[in-house]
């Protein structure tokens, strides 16, 4: 509720009440200080409090490479409660955006020198796993911010990083074929492409675009059984056979949520289930399936609760794209978006000193991703080691009501029977997904590029997307200077 909250309050414009529920006394409830700090960070930075936004993600930061250098963690008790026992850590995509919100605060508090730091540390996070496999949403988000952290350069004048920004967005490809997308702008600020005309002097905007809310986690449950046999090898003492016999019990209750072949090959002990379901690891469960369990109890099975996080997307973009309307006022002469070579139409000039405004009709952004997409293809990858664990966890607390059970059925097995379902009960109230994540994000971002001459414009987008109507977004009053260039950032609200 607590996080429902915060996305109305959002939706509503109604950020500093938002904020007031991500005080320090608020940290039990959202889940973690560092999450606390990022919720509060990007809503003071919808409000225009830049520089306590800053404070709040800087103040994020520092935990973040504090948990990630020193690997602090309550490994041992998530095993006994849940994974919210954990320090939490964001994804990749989620850290990528603390430096990028970071960059718009100090560009909105003109300062683009400091923004060029952010920028920077953006880059450094994207060069260091640069050489990995991504899948196409997590190579599109990356493009983004590649091409993000190469407008922050150029705002602060910094060309020779910007251009080693630009050159990681496009393919070889896509250099020599310029004309089908985006156009390298590398290529201008390495001296290798067409000199601008002087007749026409200008400046650029790029529009940071946002839309809707990230994909984010939500809590499912269920009942699945445990055979005694199967709990005993899950606290063998080989971590082999441990992970054999909780891989095989989480293939079976989750069959329909992941694909557990993928993490066969990470141990070298066999399972399969039999007609009946039960799991039979090789050297450990094999044989001893009419045997008697060690305390004696003749319970054939457990019905263990366990509960996992699952990613839900609320307010997923409808379509493929979206198409934008760009007014700057009716003073303006000349203007050209960047993706205009890929065959879009030109843009409509209106007469000098009418009332008229020009407006780019149904041209679409130059560069999007989906910040949920990308996400979700990284939750996807730890899913099947979430499951896992899970099992092993519930798994040990089926061993500390067993153990109890024995103990008491010696003097009374009433007593003992009744001793188990109540340890049973107690540890089914203790399982809870672990659903923390930067729930306030958007969920789709694009990149929107103008040219503008030189003066100041009333500029303001109305984007309309598929089957969703349209909306105005009203980027105020904006500068332009000949050669420079403005990064500014919008964001349209489900």
């Amino acid at each position: 509720m607590h996080d429902t909250d915060l996305r109305r309050m959002a939706r509503e414009g109604q950020f500093m009440e938002a904020v007031a529920l991500t005080e320090p006394d608020d940290r039990s409830v959202i889940g973690d200080e560092v999450l606390r700090l990022l919720q509060r960070g990007l809503l003071l930075h919808y409000a225009g409090e830049y520089e306590a936004s800053n404070e709040a993600l800087q103040a994020a930061e520092v935990l973040i490479d504090d948990r990630f250098t020193k690997q602090v963690s309550l490994a041992v008790l998530s095993l006994v409660t849940s994974d919210r026992a954990l320090a939490w850590l964001p994804g990749d995509t989620e850290r990528l955006m603390v430096n990028l919100y970071g960059a718009l605060n100090y560009l909105a508090l003109g300062n683009p020198e400091e923004a060029a730091v952010e920028a920077r540390r953006l880059s450094r996070l994207l060069e260091l796993s640069e050489d990995q496999a991504y899948d196409p949403a997590e190579a599109r988000m990356r493009r983004a911010m590649r091409y993000f952290a190469g407008s922050v350069f150029e705002a602060a004048g910094e060309s020779n990083d910007a251009a080693v920004a630009y050159r990681h967005v496009w393919s070889p490809s896509e250099i020599a074929a310029p004309a089908t997308s985006l156009r390298p702008r590398f290529l201008d600020l390495y001296g290798e492409g067409e000199p601008v005309d002087p007749a026409e002097p200008g400046g650029e905007v790029v529009v940071l675009l946002e839309r809707g809310f990230v994909a984010h986690r939500v809590e499912r449950s269920l009942n699945v059984p445990l055979f005694p046999e199967e709990a005993d090898v899950l606290h063998a003492s080989d971590p082999d056979l441990r992970h054999a016999a909780a891989t095989c019990v989480a293939a079976r209750g989750f069959a329909d949520v992941y694909d557990f072949l993928r993490l066969t090959d990470q141990t070298e002990v066999s399972w399969h289930r039999e007609a009946d379901g039960r799991c039979v690891v090789e050297g450990a469960t094999e044989g001893n399936r009419d045997e008697e369990s060690d305390d004696g109890s003749e319970r054939d099975f457990y019905l263990m609760r366990v509960a996992w996080p699952e990613m839900v997307r609320v307010s997923p973009v409808e379509g493929s794209g979206i198409g934008l309307s760009v007014t700057a006022g009716p003073a303006l002469q000349l203007a050209a978006l960047d993706a205009a070579a890929a065959g879009l139409p030109a843009p409509t000039a209106a007469p000098v000193g009418s009332d008229t405004s020009p407006e780019f009709p149904g041209v679409s952004p130059a560069l999007s991703a989906s910040v949920s997409e990308s996400v979700m293809v990284e939750f996807d990858d730890k899913l099947g080691g979430i499951l896992i664990k899970m099992v092993a966890r519930t798994a040990l607390k089926y061993e500390l009501a067993r153990g109890i059970e024995s103990g008491l059925s010696d003097k009374n097995e009433t007593l003992g029977d009744i001793a188990f379902f109540a340890a049973n009960a107690a540890a089914a109230m203790f399982e809870r997904a672990d659903t923390r994540c930067w729930h306030l994000l958007p969920d789709e971002m694009s990149v929107v590029r103008l040219r503008l001459p030189a003066g100041r414009f009333p500029l303001s987008l109305e984007v309309e997307a598929d089957g969703t109507g349209s909306s105005l977004v009203d980027l105020g009053e904006v500068e332009i200077r000949n050669g420079a260039v403005r990064v500014l950032s919008a964001r349209v609200w489900p």
